[in-house]
């Protein structure tokens, strides 16, 4: 007997060779709207099915799902031992739910192994679990980013950062006053430059404890990778800067470890530089889907870096 019939039937066709005839359909979306995920039970496995609104996002996480996590799992030493799949992607005790199929036609969809856990953003586990989650929250990122990327994309990191000003800037109309607009992009202009000269490496893009669980046996898993492309590496810090490492030193000395180094005086100064952009999307993303704490955190963030 299905729980809920809310799921989509082009959706719910797509899980059937995978989980049976199912049992149970539970919705577990997000209340932002960007996605529609459901959690499809049946007799032979539970799964994730995930609808996106957006193409880009679609494509995006397909592309990291389907091209990144399998070369993470054959370089950490993750090949398929089991019907479950990897054992570990990218760092010893480190798992990601793995793609089991995928539609391309509307409404665009991926079907995701289930992976049960506890959101580690506002669990409460033990101060060594703690620690030892973000060390393999660090090398699992480092891991991404080394993976071998040629970035033949014709924009420049600074130009490209340049037109992301430019849009939040647009859309900030109406909820942020000029003046602080004014005051961000003062901020974000003087780190350009820099941005010249670098690189993009494969990023998530939303690396923060809320999209990472704790599962029963103590993993970490890595979940939520429609934001997932080459960028700059320290855009996959930015919201950990601003946020758990500021309130605790100890999480990020943790994470950094795993990282396996420090970050220069540049990358701070560009962190701290280009979180005032991150701030100001913050606010106005928030602002455009109702949700009040996200936008108090983004205006915290703006006011903490003397821009409101």
């Amino acid at each position: 007997m299905i729980a809920s019939a809310a799921v989509r039937r082009e959706l719910l066709d797509l899980a059937l060779p995978i989980v049976g005839e199912p049992s149970e359909v539970r919705d577990a979306s997000w209340d932002h709207g960007e996605s529609e995920v459901w959690r499809v039970s049946g007799p032979l496995a539970t799964v994730a099915v995930k609808a996106h609104r957006q193409g880009r996002k679609f494509d995006q996480e397909l592309t990291a799902y389907r091209d990144w996590l399998p070369a993470l799992a054959a370089g950490g030493g993750g090949s398929p031992v089991s019907a479950r799949g990897w054992a570990w992607v990218g760092a010893p005790g480190v798992r990601t739910p793995r793609l089991l199929a995928h539609r391309v036609e509307h409404p665009r969809a991926l079907v995701l192994s289930w992976e049960e856990g506890a959101v580690l953003e506002g669990a409460r586990p033990g101060r060594r679990e703690e620690l030892g989650l973000r060390e393999r929250a660090g090398a699992f990122l480092r891991a991404l980013h080394d993976l071998p990327h040629d970035d033949v994309d014709p924009v420049p990191l600074s130009d490209a950062y340049a037109s992301r000003l430019d849009a939040w800037s647009r859309r900030s109309r109406g909820v942020v006053p000029e003046a602080v607009v004014a005051n961000v992009r003062a901020a974000v202009a003087e780190a350009l430059p820099a941005l010249s000269k670098e690189a993009r490496v494969r990023c998530h893009r939303d690396y923060t404890a809320r999209n990472w669980l704790v599962a029963a046996d103590g993993a970490l898993v890595v979940i939520d990778l429609e934001h997932a492309r080459p960028d700059l590496r320290v855009a996959d810090l930015e919201r950990l800067w601003h946020g758990e490492w500021r309130r605790d030193p100890a999480l990020r000395e943790a994470f950094l470890a795993g990282y396996g180094r420090e970050l220069s005086a540049e990358e701070e100064e560009t962190l701290r530089r280009l979180s005032a952009l991150g701030a100001l999307s913050t606010v106005v993303w928030a602002r455009e889907h109702g949700d009040a704490a996200f936008e108090d955190h983004g205006w915290a963030a703006l006011r903490r870096l003397g821009l409101a």
